[in-house]
């Protein structure tokens, strides 16, 4: 008994002891943590190795600045010296120099070697319209006719869009058509408004407008009679690209030698010319 009572205490003092042990191993290791925690490890540079340099973030560029849009057509700002006639204009161009200008796309009447029907109120409207004005030239495919004349179609202001609103409003040669002062007359290639201008023709004739109002008092022959010494029917006049009926009395303002006559209507319109507005053959 008392031997079993010793092995007990034997054991029991065995046990306590690595209870304390196990106590003093785990305090000592709490109290080593904080110290290595405060006294960080900093690798220091390998000897004779550059320090490398801080890494900057490049800025970024700037945005190029947004070009000024371009014009809607490109024109040359003129002075207007002279109004020849109701489709040709002389001006003063930005080196100094004169020009005469022949508007694209229209024909108006003659006011100037012969007078026709509307030719001095053609004349009138663009020279007040136009005289001492400046406007804006744009030139299409070919920029002079056979006589010389630069071919132009006129803005009176610089057209920020081109469409059928600004060209009613700004273009000067789509005026003379809308208010039947001109009729349309195509010479391609210069062709650029041909469209807008064959409406606006449409539009004139509809509303009766200038060369298209009713003239009760010409009266058209009914069996076209030719001036003596020529049996034709027909008599156009090489100047103004125009034919008439023999009877007209256009036909006796002409020069001689201006005279072309014809047999056949057909025959005129295949050689270019165009029917006289006022006896309308």
């Amino acid at each position: 008994m008392a031997e079993d009572m010793g092995k007990r205490w034997f054991w029991l003092v065995v046990v306590l002891a690595l209870l304390i042990a196990v106590s003093a191993i785990a305090g000592c290791a709490r109290a080593a943590a904080p110290e290595e925690l405060s006294n960080p490890v900093v690798e220091s540079p390998v000897q004779g190795e550059a320090p490398q340099p801080e890494t900057k973030l490049e800025a970024e560029p700037e945005p190029e600045p947004i070009p000024d849009p371009e014009p809607a057509v490109k024109v040359t700002a003129v002075q207007v010296t002279r109004v020849v006639d109701g489709d040709t204009i002389v001006v003063k161009m930005p080196d100094g120099t004169d020009e005469k200008i022949r508007f694209i796309g229209v024909d108006t009447p003659e006011s100037t070697n012969q007078i026709e029907p509307y030719g001095k109120e053609a004349s009138g409207y663009t020279a007040n319209a136009l005289s001492g004005k400046t406007i804006y030239l744009e030139t299409d495919a070919e920029l002079r006719d056979r006589y010389g004349r630069m071919l132009a179609h006129v803005w009176l202001s610089e057209p920020s869009v081109v469409d059928d609103s600004s060209i009613r409003q700004y273009l000067f040669n789509a005026h003379l058509v809308l208010a039947g002062y001109a009729n349309l007359m195509t010479i391609p290639p210069n062709v650029k408004y041909v469209d807008y201008l064959k409406t606006y023709e449409a539009e004139a004739r509809q509303a009766s407008a200038g060369l298209w109002a009713p003239e009760p008092q010409v009266k058209t022959p009914a069996s076209p009679s030719a001036p003596s010494g020529t049996a034709a029917a027909y008599i156009a006049n090489k100047n103004t690209m125009k034919f008439h009926y023999a009877g007209c009395s256009s036909v006796n303002d002409m020069n001689e030698s201006n005279k072309v006559p014809y047999d056949s209507r057909d025959k005129a319109v295949a050689d270019g010319y165009v029917p006289c507005k006022r006896c309308n053959p």
